[in-house]
């Protein structure tokens, strides 16, 4: 009876022991998830240094920054960031290829604990590292990066400045004949 008394005390404090450690565990995994967010606005913590411009790229990537897991046959498990955009009223994501193990349906876009499937890979580049991913539809509380608005912008200047070239290269030849 004593025998047995031993090892049912043996058996308590080892699991009393084994709940602890896993408790402790779990706190710390806990408490290290916890340290990455953000304790301020966005907007508020970056520096007065930069020019506005800056501040203002550096607001629009923390605002479309999403977390991309990826799961391959070996069940290797990667974990990326990538920058949220949206273009021709779909939603993609950018992220670097070397991250990608696996197929579409094996990989999770995550913003604040929920998580959106992969539609479809657009675009693998192995040689550029990148790649562009469509997922199922908008991140609540992201804010896309709006592609076409940026081509729009970009063929617009590009017009502007060709338009501006012509006048100088054709006031320059007016004034050369006279």
């Amino acid at each position: 009876m004593i025998k047995f008394l031993k090892w049912v005390r043996i058996l308590f404090w080892g699991t009393a022991l084994t709940v602890t450690l896993a408790m402790i565990t779990f706190a710390i995994v806990l408490n290290s998830q916890l340290i990455n967010t953000p304790k301020l606005p966005y907007s508020h913590n970056i520096s007065n240094e930069y020019p506005i411009d800056y501040k203002r790229s550096i607001e629009k990537s923390r605002y479309s920054a999403v977390q991309i897991h990826s799961m391959g046959p070996t069940f290797m498990v990667s974990s990326t960031t990538g920058t949220y955009f949206k273009a021709s009223e779909k939603y993609y994501v950018i992220t670097v290829e070397h991250g990608l193990h696996g197929p579409c349906a094996l990989l999770r876009v995550e913003h604040d604990g929920k998580s959106y499937t992969c539609k479809e890979y657009i675009k693998l580049d192995k040689a550029n590292d990148y790649a562009i991913i469509e997922i199922d539809g908008p991140i609540p509380n992201r804010k896309p990066i709006n592609i076409i608005l940026l081509i729009q912008i970009f063929f617009v200047l590009t017009f502007i400045i060709i338009y501006m070239l012509l006048g100088v290269i054709s006031q320059y030849f007016s004034d050369s004949w006279l």
